[in-house]
């Protein structure tokens, strides 16, 4: 068997990683060796792997996921301890003389960063990545809902600094007169210390040199802290303060303004920037910016539309609402008892009208004045509303001291003990008046009426019975309730 097996490694040209079906490890080929730089005390089960889009590490090996499937086809950025691997991987079976199965990985090397030396091979293929990474943030952001855009932002950080191995990516955002900044957003490697909380409210004062130099050509860009010029020497004693070796910033706007910055840094050594890192960091801030944008255009959007909203209730009541007494106008009440008549005709059920006037009105104020008749007025506007509410009816200024109740799809028994609580709720109100002939407090007279839809009757007419009512409870005496059939009235 061993012999077998051995015969397929020796077949084997190029990179390629193979297992035993059923072993519990894998075993690898002597190129994959020489081109992965394996030592006897490394074990690719330490390896770390990355999606090479998105930049996120996968929750489990792609080698266990082709174990268990079977087959795998896809590009992955494998990490070891010096040196990170863009690989295609490839699965498939093979089976020896013997019929034993094996499930064969093949994996193609695209391109080597070393930790150390950053960018060791820069080739088509990386670009060509690194294209499909910023395709891949671009739809992610634009297509982001505004609770998702930070945690998108700090994954596309994450996705810029994992493709060009970078120990830290962050957003700096600057407050509205310039003089300070907060760190915003932020994305670490793996045993990288992070600096968001303590970046917050930092005065730009503290650091004049880089504040001179990102606003004026909009990219601050530093090869090696420790060689810094002389101007820059609170620049170089905070970047050291973190640990910061080489680092890259460029300028974010929001129409035309100045947001803040997007940066990285290199924490292991000293680092030539070159131009496609600087061009790529420039199109990463050009996406966040455009996603910032959005999001605060459509916050405007809605904070536009919350506003329209609220102009437009503030309207419908200044439209809809008596100004004196708060409740619905007469304006109201039409439109109300006209879609109330329509919806009764449809669904053959009853409307009815009570017409509420307040006794003696007249002689009221001219013995309190018109400042106690207008608060008499709202009192009793709005103990009817409070009525007509618990009845699903609308209560209404009809004109002058009358008011108005429209309820739909009640029996006329319930507008009769609708009609005789609004005596007794009137009467509980007790407002004083001693010149009244019938009572020493404020009374009212009401008219009731009811149309069962469809019939041969009209708005004006039910208004008419309702109104006819009321004069009879008027002349019976007032301080009481009249109720209008078809035939004639009768005290409620």
């Amino acid at each position: 068997m061993k012999q077998h097996y051995a015969a397929i490694l020796q077949q084997l040209p190029v990179c390629l990683m193979y297992k035993l079906s059923g072993a519990a490890r894998f075993s690898v080929s002597q190129e994959f060796i020489r081109q992965f730089a394996l030592s006897e005390h490394d074990s690719i089960d330490d390896y770390a792997y990355f999606d090479v889009v998105t930049g996120a590490p996968f929750a489990r090996s792609p080698l266990l996921v082709a174990e268990e499937a079977g087959e795998l086809c896809q590009r992955v950025s494998i990490h070891t301890r010096q040196k990170r691997y863009r690989c295609l991987l490839h699965s498939r079976h093979l089976q020896d003389d013997s019929g034993q199965a094996y499930l064969v990985i093949h994996i193609s090397i695209e391109d080597i960063h070393d930790i150390g030396q950053r960018p060791v091979n820069r080739s088509l293929a990386s670009h060509l990545a690194f294209s499909m990474l910023l395709s891949s943030i671009s739809t992610q952001l634009i297509n982001a809902r505004h609770d998702k855009v930070d945690s998108l932002i700090e994954k596309s950080l994450g996705s810029f600094g994992q493709f060009f191995n970078a120990d830290r990516c962050y957003l700096f955002r600057f407050s509205a007169d310039k003089s300070s900044m907060d760190n915003t957003h932020e994305w670490v490697a793996a045993n990288v210390r992070p600096y968001k909380d303590e970046l917050q409210q930092m005065p730009m004062s503290a650091l004049p040199y880089f504040d001179a130099v990102i606003k004026a050509n909009r990219v601050f860009q530093v090869n090696d802290v420790q060689h810094m010029p002389s101007q820059a020497h609170l620049e170089q004693r905070e970047f050291t303060r973190e640990g910061i070796r080489a680092m890259l910033c460029v300028a974010v706007y929001l129409n035309d303004d100045l947001f803040g910055f997007i940066g990285c840094d290199i924490l292991t050594g000293p680092h030539r920037w070159q131009h496609y890192e600087i061009r790529y960091l420039k199109l990463i801030g050009e996406m966040v910016s455009e996603t910032l944008l959005n999001v605060n255009n459509r916050r405007s959007l809605l904070l536009l539309q919350k506003e329209l909203i609220q102009a437009n209730q503030a309207l419908e009541k200044q439209v809809n609402l008596d100004g004196l007494t708060g409740i619905a106008n007469r304006r109201r009440f039409d439109e109300t008892l006209t879609r109330e008549w329509t919806n009764a005709e449809q669904q053959n059920r009853l409307v009815s009208l009570i017409i509420i006037d307040v006794d003696f009105f007249k002689l009221y104020n001219d013995s309190y004045g018109h400042l106690s008749g207008d608060t008499a007025l709202r009192k009793i506007a709005r103990a009817i509303d409070t009525e007509a509410r618990l009845h699903e009816g609308l209560a209404a200024r009809y004109g002058g001291e009358e008011f108005a109740v429209i309820l739909a799809g009640h029996s006329e028994q319930a507008c009769r003990g609708l009609a005789k609580q609004l005596l007794r709720t009137i009467d509980l109100l007790a407002i004083p008046f001693d010149t009244s002939s019938i009572a020493p407090t404020v009374t009212v007279s009401l008219g009731c009426a009811s149309a069962h839809l469809p019939a041969q009757d009209s708005i004006r007419a039910l208004i008419k019975r309702a109104d006819d009512a009321l004069y009879h409870a008027k002349s019976s005496g007032r301080n009481q309730a009249s109720y209008a059939s078809t035939e004639a009235c009768c005290t409620v």
